[in-house]
């Protein structure tokens, strides 16, 4: 049975024995607390004695090619995650190829001097 069913197979028997006794698909819908479609898909079902509840599930989540075609959905954005994520490397033919270095100009200290520039002087106001 549904989890949110509204209406008990007993119940559905008694909407259609009061719609058969003259009461309107309108004051069944407010007795019973559910629209006015859902009265008329109940009756329509009680004219072929069907009262009990029907299953929620979709059957065609159930057959093999639905399956398949949602793995094979899956397969292609993970792939193109993969693809999108994979690290590129650089590959070169020797070592040392590709050498790469950062450079840094530390501050003189008191007394150092540049090599070929004159000597700074500090001067202190």
């Amino acid at each position: 049975m549904h989890k949110n069913t509204k209406l008990l197979p007993y119940m559905r028997r008694a909407i259609y024995q009061a719609w058969l006794g003259g009461q309107s698909i309108s004051n069944l819908g407010k007795e019973y607390k559910v629209s006015r479609p859902t009265i008329y898909k109940v009756l329509e079902r009680a004219r072929l004695q069907e009262f009990t509840n029907r299953k929620s599930t979709n059957y065609r989540f159930r057959t093999i090619e639905y399956g398949l075609k949602r793995l094979s959905k899956t397969v292609k954005k993970l792939q193109k995650k993969i693809d999108r994520l994979s690290i590129k490397r650089y590959e070169k033919t020797y070592p040392g190829e590709m050498v790469h270095f950062d450079t840094k100009r530390l501050p003189l200290l008191q007394g150092e001097a540049l090599p070929n520039y004159p000597q700074r002087t500090n001067v202190l106001i």
